[in-house]
């Protein structure tokens, strides 16, 4: 029985940052086969089609304004899961926090995770996604064992590093532009207990925060650092970092405990008093630049404080998803939303790039109100984003009616960015231009995702807001 594509209804959907929206029809397959029917349906009618997962894109990557969109979030089941040797076949519509909670009982965890859990991994292996050990462990690409590939013309390819090396390669991080991914074989970490040794260590500035990093992450599992962007004259760019390591066997006297994901409950109410659910509106409140100045200033000193106390043991979900604590955290931007631009440049130029992005920031009278840096290697994606060097990436509040001015921002930013020998990260992109793209990704490589694009997907069906907006082939 054939779908009558037609008679769905338009839904509304937009991007996490709150500022794309786009009207669409939505299909939530709950099964491969339904899934299988109804990519026939739109091939068949030539109706071109996106991928949404979790909706986590800060952009419209997951959105396709008057089209159709594919909703795989329903597809979260796991395939198959051999504990003795940390291998897990998934579907691509199971969330970080579906994989971990299921593997961290045997000892498993992701061995690379984003900030937050509720990504999927179908989203995750779109994008390339990366977490606090980019510098040890790589991207996601890197822990992918195989996958299997549905193309809009209804061809099932079974792809690795063995078997048609270029396209699976190629199909991790192009933004889901190539076929939609119905398997993933993972490779997970193997943990002797379930928290990581944790220690904080204050900096001056990103020149402190380079030395720091360069120094300590032979050492460490995880390095990540927080910034504050609000300080005046030569405080501005201080920060707190925290270095983490997995404890060896027998190190964590409570370790085995902490394989319980209940021990990983992330609390529902501030101080024991008010709910997690409603902290947004109380956050709301300190986002202008008197009130974020203030806590920047009590995250030093608490940040300081916690220094002196020296390493400490921190549950797994607790280190990795912090912002998940708080339910809808990004409704304290509202009325309008935010943007988040994370730029990747080369360690030379690091501490002296962001801090003139900082500053860029003040002198268009919007500085953003969070700032992370981390380490990264360099990656071989086709659609690469990574440098042997930093990221940083800053939270930009966006008034209702200031868009213009913050695709200003974002030109000057980018161009010191580009200037820098850096990249952005699609990911989270919301106001690339095309010449923008094409600025650090060269001629070659998009020239090259063209031609898998003609032979995946020849009549052009799978698109999304983003590729438009970038020209992506």
């Amino acid at each position: 029985m054939s779908l009558d594509l037609d008679r769905l209804p338009e839904e509304e959907l937009g991007s996490w940052g709150m500022l794309q929206r786009a009207r669409c029809r939505v299909l939530r397959p709950r099964s491969r086969e339904e899934l299988v029917a109804q990519v026939a349906e739109l091939s068949c009618r030539e109706r071109p089609f996106a991928l949404r997962g979790g909706g986590n894109s800060y952009g419209d990557p997951a959105q396709l304004d008057g089209g159709f969109v594919l909703d795989l979030s329903g597809l979260d089941a796991v395939l198959d899961w051999q504990p003795e040797q940390g291998r897990i076949s998934v579907e691509p519509g199971l969330s970080f926090e579906g994989l971990w909670r299921r593997v961290l009982p045997e000892g498993w965890w992701p061995a690379v995770s984003p900030g937050t859990m509720k990504v999927t991994m179908g989203g995750a292996a779109a994008f390339d996604v990366h977490g606090k050990n980019h510098f040890r462990a790589g991207s996601f690409r890197d822990h992918v064992l195989g996958l299997e590939l549905l193309t809009p013309a209804g061809e099932t390819l079974h792809l690795s590093r063995q078997h048609d090396p270029d396209l699976f390669a190629a199909v991790l991080g192009c933004g889901g532009l190539l076929g939609i991914i119905t398997r993933l074989d993972l490779r997970l970490h193997r943990l002797h207990g379930g928290r990581v040794a944790v220690r904080p260590l204050a900096v001056a500035s990103f020149e402190e925060m380079v030395t720091v990093f360069e120094r300590e992450i032979a050492s460490v599992d995880y390095a990540v650092g927080w910034h504050d962007l609000l300080a005046a004259g030569e405080a501005r760019g201080r920060g707190i970092i925290h270095l983490a390591r997995y404890p060896e066997a027998g190190e964590d006297p409570e370790g085995e405990a902490y394989l319980d994901p209940a021990r990983h409950a992330l609390p529902a109410r501030l101080f024991g008093i008010w709910p997690m659910a409603w902290l947004w509106p109380l956050l709301g409140l300190t986002l202008n630049v008197p009130g974020m100045r203030l806590v920047n200033a009590l995250k030093m000193r608490s940040g300081r404080r916690a220094e002196r106390r020296g390493e400490f043991l921190e549950p797994l979900a607790l280190f990795h998803y912090l912002l998940d604590q708080v339910p809808n955290w990004k409704r304290a931007y509202r009325p309008g939303g935010l943007i988040q631009f994370q730029s990747f440049v080369p360690v030379a130029t690091a501490a002296e790039t962001f801090m003139s992005l900082a500053g860029i920031c003040h002198r268009h009278g919007m500085p953003p109100f969070l700032c992370v840096t981390k380490r990264h290697r360099e990656t071989d994606a086709l659609i690469g984003y990574a440098r042997d060097g930093y990221s940083q990436a800053l939270d930009i509040r966006v008034a209702p009616g200031h868009e213009a001015a913050v695709e200003r921002l974002c030109r000057e930013l980018e161009e010191r960015v580009f200037a820098a020998g850096g990249a952005l990260y699609l990911a989270k992109d919301a106001m690339l231009r095309p010449s923008g793209l094409r600025a650090f990704l060269d001629a070659d490589r998009l020239d090259r995702l063209a031609a898998l694009k003609r032979r995946l997907d020849p009549a052009g069906l799978l698109r999304s807001d983003q590729a438009a907006r970038l020209e992506i082939p």
